[in-house]
């Protein structure tokens, strides 16, 4: 009986070690990833406009039919720092802060890594996609990394998810799959690894029909949905204006 207690204390003693190690790696682990999200450097406001720079390779993105920058910061909780061109706005996109470009095409952008903070949780990015099309009547988001391969694209319509895509190249899986596909993606034959035919995978991805979606295929959909930010660079429809840079709250 002694016995049994003794292996029963321990047993809890090892448990609660155990959980209190999970729970300093987790706080570790949270800690690395907010020193990796804050802002590098100093800000400093523009002086001079510009004309539009492209982007999109490597970044993340919504993309909003918007008048005014600061209601799309209350939105998204992001304090701005100031006025910014197009030169210093993609400068400070990736520094870990936020750019909003001027309108363009009657589209605002809302770019950088500083968005990391914001839609690193599962299911945060259609949070704020929902927010921002509930006020603007429609919103988007993209994002691809080239390192791990995932792409991502999802459009929301008056505060509802109406299509999302994500796929991870280097794990050859989809994460998430919602909606019909748009009339942009309707010609393409996209890897959909929830598919029952899918678990055979050599035979899935041997088919030469298949599109295995890549950073130029994001870059495809923002075209035909709104506006491909690596052609911002031929556009010349752009308010003279300044955008703004702005850190999460």
């Amino acid at each position: 009986m002694k016995f049994l207690l003794l292996l029963a204390l321990g047993i809890i003693v090892f448990l609660i070690m155990r959980k209190i190690l999970r729970d300093q790696a987790k706080h570790k682990i949270r800690k690395e990833m907010a020193d990796f999200y804050q802002p590098k450097g100093s800000f400093n406001e523009s002086e001079s406009m510009d004309q539009p720079l492209s982007f999109g390779y490597k970044n993340m993105w919504f993309a909003v039919k918007a008048d005014s920058n600061e209601d799309i910061a209350a939105l998204l909780d992001l304090n701005i720092l100031g006025k910014a061109n197009w030169v210093n706005g993609m400068e400070e996109s990736h520094n870990n802060r936020v750019f909003i470009t001027p309108r363009i095409q009657g589209w605002k952008l809302i770019c950088g890594w500083g968005l990391s903070k914001m839609v690193e949780d599962e299911s945060a990015d259609i949070e704020v996609l929902n927010k921002l099309s509930a006020h603007f009547g429609e919103a988007q988001f993209f994002f691809n990394n080239r390192e791990n391969e995932c792409h991502i694209w999802a459009k929301s319509e008056n505060g509802e998810l109406k299509r999302y895509y994500s796929y991870v190249g280097e794990l050859g899986i989809n994460i998430k799959i919602e909606g019909e596909p748009t009339e942009a993606e309707k010609d393409l034959n996209l890897v959909n690894t929830f598919l029952p035919e899918a678990e055979n995978e050599e035979e899935y991805f041997n088919d030469e029909s298949l599109v295995i979606p890549d950073e130029d295929t994001v870059m495809e959909i923002a075209g035909k949905w709104s506006i491909s930010p690596m052609e911002l660079h031929n556009i010349r429809e752009v308010e003279n204006d300044f955008g703004v840079v702005g850190v999460m709250g």
